[in-house]
């Protein structure tokens, strides 16, 4: 197939040299190529004018380069189906909130374990996800709410930790009792109903925070007010640290309650057989 894309590189360009750079070989490979070509069909297939750069078709050229183009087209398309069949396609819906805490950590493992696998994660809010479910736009969904819904298979699969966090600049000590921090001062990420209750209950509502984000993705952008602090998930903590990223963790003493991980699925899907091997790969990571 290599010659017959060479010979059309040829005629597009209508320069060797030019059709060899966009091949990523040499001007003589493609030569070599051209006249491997010419040789196996028994005929002339360009005309080559002695000190001209440009080259042209003769008939046989004109006549095999329909077919060229004919059978590159079939052996991509062959080769695409192929690739298809081999691969298992799992579309997954998921919070941004446990993408950044554990699917973030999860997926590449399970891809490394099995090859033939290939995702597409969205993130979303929580209705979004289970709407994913239902209307079957998603194979499975993960979110820090349980939502049950009619014909939708919902399962707590783990909890997930947080921690407190601030900048290693910050003067907050290393470890501090609720009192003690200001919720002016926060990064203030809301996970679910129930971490909200239990915020309301530790800090009240009536202080604005110093800012409101939607999920923990960017949270570090703003720690570097002198006070602010956020909880975030203790995964996504410890990656930072790896990473010698100036926050440190800070031991609240009151117990800061864990998110309960909730996978979402149908119990129909094709693919419940690998949603399950997600799952126990997302157990051992939360243990």
């Amino acid at each position: 197939m290599e010659l017959l894309e060479t010979f059309v590189q040829i005629v597009k360009y209508k320069q060797i040299s030019r059709a060899a750079e966009s091949l990523f070989i040499t001007q003589a490979a493609a030569s070599n190529r051209l006249r491997k070509l010419e040789s196996q069909l028994g005929v002339k297939l360009i005309n080559r004018i002695k000190g001209q750069s440009t080259i042209s078709k003769t008939p046989y050229g004109d006549r095999l380069l329909v077919i060229a183009k004919q059978l590159i087209s079939l052996s991509h398309d062959v080769q695409t189906l192929k690739e298809n069949a081999e691969y298992s396609k799992i579309k997954i819906a998921s919070t941004t909130n446990v993408i950044e805490a554990a699917l973030s950590f999860i997926i590449p493992q399970v891809m490394k374990d099995d090859p033939l696998l290939r995702f597409t994660i969205k993130g979303s809010s929580t209705f979004g996800v289970y709407e994913s479910i239902t209307n079957n736009s998603a194979d499975i969904g993960f979110s820090f709410t349980n939502a049950p819904r009619y014909g939708l298979s919902t399962r707590q699969i783990g909890n997930q930790s947080l921690t407190l966090i601030t900048s290693q600049q910050n003067e907050i000590p290393d470890q501090i009792d609720i009192d003690s921090l200001s919720p002016s001062n926060e990064v203030y990420i809301p996970y679910n109903e129930q971490y909200d209750q239990w915020h309301v209950i530790c800090w009240g509502n009536q202080i604005d925070p110093y800012i409101r984000l939607d999920s923990c993705s960017s949270f570090s952008h703003y720690l570097n007010h002198g006070k602010a602090w956020a909880i975030i998930p203790k995964s996504l903590a410890q990656q930072y640290i790896n990473h010698k990223f100036p926050i440190k963790e800070v031991r609240l003493i009151e117990p800061i309650p864990k998110l309960p991980i909730i996978a979402i699925d149908n119990l129909a899907n094709p693919y419940k057989k690998k949603l399950d091997d997600i799952i126990l790969r997302f157990r051992s990571f939360l243990v």
